[in-house]
């Protein structure tokens, strides 16, 4: 049993607002409402967090969450290029220094995740002792057996690992990829290794993400969401 004291636990959500591939990506309606209230509504249901932050230097991303009980902490501004969630987070907790034990990274549109689902994702990171807790996805097609284009003229493809070339799938072992909603992170061992995937990273299985690269993306999220939503007897999120 975990003995949650809300000065531990801090949520994280960097919200940036120059999306390429989807306009204002992190602001944008989801179902009706802006997309960044979804995982800021998980946090405050698991009512274990001290704060929520929302951490951009984006008007349109302040304007969209102000009136929500987090408090909005700016980005530095600099060459959105050369920044990753590793120097954000790496920001954040150089400016509130031995503040927290605990820290959830959560991305902006984590619509898949709940108060449960990130209550476990701590416990694991507790009770194993891991540094980092992240969610990932099982991959349906085995990696092993991926091609890579070889000859882009004449589309002709080749195998990236040929040792597979006749391997059966069943044979394979599984592989996972970073499904994107959370990260669990133990402040004091990341200080000591600020790296997100590490040798001491563990994962919690979840079998409900979107990767949202494209509108296209966007209606399969907002489909599987309604469809999980009905298959479970919930009902749609309340406004904040």
């Amino acid at each position: 049993m975990i003995n949650y004291k809300k000065r531990d636990f801090v949520c994280f959500i960097p919200a940036k607002g120059n999306s390429k591939r989807i306009p204002k990506k992190n602001i944008r309606p989801f179902l009706g409402k802006p997309i960044i209230h979804h995982p800021i509504i998980s946090a405050l249901d698991t009512n274990i967090f001290d704060e929520i932050f929302v951490y951009t230097n984006c008007k349109d991303v302040i304007d969209t969450v102000k009136e929500c009980p987090v408090k909005i902490e700016s980005e530095p501004k600099s060459d959105n290029s050369k920044r990753n969630l590793t120097t954000c987070l790496t920001e954040f907790l150089r400016k509130h220094k031995n503040r927290y034990k605990y820290l959830c990274l959560m991305m902006p549109t984590s619509v898949f995740v709940n108060d449960t689902i990130l209550k476990n994702g701590l416990k694991y990171l507790i009770q194993v002792g891991f540094q980092t807790v992240f969610s990932a996805k099982n991959l349906s097609i085995p990696i092993d057996r991926a091609f890579q284009i070889s000859d882009a003229k004449r589309q002709t493809l080749t195998m990236v690992k040929k040792d597979f070339k006749y391997v059966f799938t069943q044979d394979i072992k599984e592989s996972y990829f970073d499904a994107g909603q959370f990260y669990w992170i133990d402040i004091e061992k990341f200080n000591a290794n600020p790296h997100i995937f590490n040798e001491n990273t563990g994962f919690l299985e979840i079998n409900k993400s979107v990767d949202i690269d494209n509108p296209i993306d966007w209606e399969i999220a907002e489909l599987m969401y309604k469809f999980h939503k009905y298959r479970d007897g919930e009902t749609f999120l309340s406004d904040l």
